[in-house]
């Protein structure tokens, strides 16, 4: 079949098609399930968030947007939040007065702890008294916004070119955007 006038055909294998430039992804916690703001309570409030990757993407770069607001009744120097990736602390966000309120905070990943099936855990530690609390205190808590977001940056990845991958690459379980795949058929059905 000859291309259509003004078109160049492609030549090569499927590995030399993907495309080698990384591309930005922005996810908020809502994109990744969280319908609603994600409160934690208690002297250890703790949450986790599933993240799933693609068998044909690599994590290059990836940076935590986290929103948060907190009970103005803690102790500041002793009070905060861990994030972390896979069981891994990424970063500590230290509360303080203005941050009661409602503040954000900006943590760096490191890329390479991320693999097919991730968590984001948020925990909150929380103290109201140095004397012995009630760990269920109406003053202990941190709610964390589901606008809160995670910052990717993706290459993308150039799968073997073989059926038994099939569905791949067309449809990956652990993509959860929407999907559109275009169907062809030789005529009308």
């Amino acid at each position: 079949v000859n291309p259509p006038s003004g078109a160049t055909p492609v030549v090569g294998s499927a590995s030399e098609a993907v495309s080698s430039a990384p591309n930005s992804r922005r996810l908020t916690f809502r994109d990744m399930g969280m319908q609603r703001p994600i409160r934690l309570r208690g002297v250890q409030g703790e949450y986790a968030i599933p993240l799933s990757v693609r068998d044909d993407e690599l994590i290059t770069k990836a940076k935590l947007r986290i929103r948060f607001a907190h009970s103005p009744a803690l102790l500041f120097n002793i009070s905060h939040l861990n994030v972390l990736v896979n069981n891994e602390l990424v970063g500590t966000i230290r509360i303080s007065e203005e941050t009661a309120g409602g503040a954000e905070r900006e943590i760096d990943v490191d890329p390479r702890l991320f693999v097919q099936y991730n968590q984001i855990g948020l925990q909150a530690i929380m103290s109201y008294t140095m004397d012995c609390q009630n760990p269920v205190d109406s003053s202990l808590w941190t709610i964390v916004s589901n606008t809160s977001s995670l910052e990717l940056e993706v290459q993308p990845l150039a799968l073997p070119n073989d059926l038994k991958m099939l569905p791949q690459p067309f449809f990956d379980p652990r993509d959860s955007r929407p999907l559109t795949l275009p169907f062809v058929f030789t005529a009308p059905p």
